[in-house]
């Protein structure tokens, strides 16, 4: 159903957002 698929979107979406945080945060650190 669609529905389930516009969940699993949304979840992955926040999943890479949190990543991406996390990964500038320590970009930022480094320097």
């Amino acid at each position: 159903c669609p529905e389930y698929w516009m969940e699993r979107l949304k979840s992955e979406r926040i999943e890479r957002i949190q990543q991406a945080k996390k990964h500038w945060e320590t970009q930022c650190r480094t320097f």
